[in-house]
């Protein structure tokens, strides 16, 4: 009897300490589950964290609103289509028309409202001070370069009167320095002396809107070095760019830029158009540009 109940209680005992064993092993599981379950939450978020900043920095590439980025944009492009647009307006007064450009986004505005204003006022002013009032005329705009630091506007067009003999073709520019606000002038961009004209006279002849053959253009060009003196030349870019074509800028010359030229208007008679272009590339009149100074630097660099 003793026997029995001394096995009895050893068999009682191994299931008393087996019991023991398995509810440490179940709470050790447990252990590990809940802190895997509290460290994957802690991996998951670190992870979208990632992912948003990924994120903001592909918008803000693709979108320009990295600051970094435009600033690199600004310092590092000719092109100002990142800096500023442009918009067409329309002047009307009875049988004129004039198309022009107005700038938008530039970011200072009141920067933005004096460079509109002054493209506005030399439409205003040379329709004023040169077309008469009875007069048929539409003036269409060309952006001959949109930079960040310039803006060079061409306008042309045909004004005619009834009392008139033949119609006249216009052509005259607008040329603003965008980062002072201000309106240019062809002896603000260069040095005007005999080292201009003969690069003026060696420059390459704009065929306007390609309305002339290659005859046509010979006997343009044989006009303007047969019949233009240098002395004259000088005089003329000196006066250029004024609209007061009256007064100040009598032969109506007038200059615009691209990336990588200079293009200088001077009038000739009617039957050879009225007006002609001729390009002279910056690397040509290098002596005539003061680069430390000169607001065509950014251009010329």
């Amino acid at each position: 009897m003793n026997k029995k109940l001394i096995v009895i209680s050893l068999l009682s005992l191994s299931f008393f300490m087996v019991g023991c064993t398995n509810n440490k092993e179940v709470k050790n599981t447990s252990a590990n589950v809940s802190t895997q379950s509290n460290k994957a939450p802690q991996a998951q978020q670190l992870n979208n964290t990632d992912t948003t900043k990924n994120s903001t920095d592909s918008q803000g590439k693709a979108g320009g609103n990295s600051s970094s980025e435009n600033k690199g944009t600004t310092q590092n492009s000719n092109q100002a289509a990142e800096v500023y647009q442009l918009n067409s307006n329309v002047y009307k007064n009875q049988n004129i028309t004039i198309n022009y450009p107005q700038i938008t986004g530039l970011g200072d505005s009141n920067k933005q409202s004096v460079i509109n204003e002054l493209i506005k006022n030399d439409v205003v002013s040379y329709v004023n001070k040169n077309i008469a009032g009875d007069s048929n005329l539409t003036l269409n705009y060309i952006v001959k370069l949109q930079a960040s630091d310039l803006l060079s506007i061409q306008y042309s067009g045909v004004a005619s009167r009834s009392n008139s003999a033949h119609p006249s073709n216009i052509f005259y520019t607008t040329n603003i320095d965008v980062k002072n606000g201000k309106k240019l002038r062809l002896s603000d961009f260069v040095q005007v002396n005999q080292d201009l004209v003969k690069a003026f006279k060696k420059g390459q002849y704009v065929n306007f809107q390609s309305r002339y053959s290659k005859e046509q253009q010979a006997e343009i060009v044989k006009y303007v070095n047969d019949n233009i003196s240098a002395n004259n030349l000088i005089k003329y870019f000196n006066e250029a760019d004024s609209l007061d074509i009256e007064n100040v800028n009598t032969s109506s010359t007038f200059s615009y830029l691209t990336k990588d030229s200079i293009v200088i208007s001077v009038n000739v008679p009617h039957a050879l158009g009225d007006h002609a272009e001729f390009s002279i590339n910056y690397k040509n009149i290098q002596r005539n540009i003061n680069a430390k100074d000169s607001v065509l630097k950014s251009l010329i660099n």
